[in-house]
């Protein structure tokens, strides 16, 4: 992970740029995250997460019935979590979650 100094009052995470394949990886990055922004400072996550694993079930038979086989591939084999399961990481490690199934805005206490 990269080297960030403490005290920043935002965070920008594009996972891309971490090695991040389960959801105990995302709990490792949030505890990071946690030890590097000033009180108050926010995270944005820009990757995918879905609301749930049936919407997950659901957008895959719809991609797959599209036939839109890059999209499919992609989201079968790489690792993405849902919004409740990314929350409750982040909401163990005090931070404040406020957010819809459109986003996650995240609030360090």
């Amino acid at each position: 992970m990269a080297a960030f100094e403490k005290g920043y009052q935002l965070l920008l995470v594009m996972p891309a740029k971490f090695s991040i394949e389960n959801d105990e990886d995302k709990k490792l990055a949030a505890l990071i995250f946690s030890t590097k922004l000033k009180s108050n400072g926010k995270v944005i996550i820009t990757d995918t997460m879905y609301c749930s694993d049936e919407v997950k079930n659901v957008l895959l038979e719809d991609i797959l019935d599209k036939n839109y086989t890059s999209l499919a591939e992609d989201l079968q084999t790489e690792f993405y979590t849902t919004h409740q399961v990314l929350s409750e990481i982040f909401k163990t490690i005090i931070f404040q979650s406020f957010s819809g199934c459109k986003g996650l805005l995240l609030s360090y206490s």
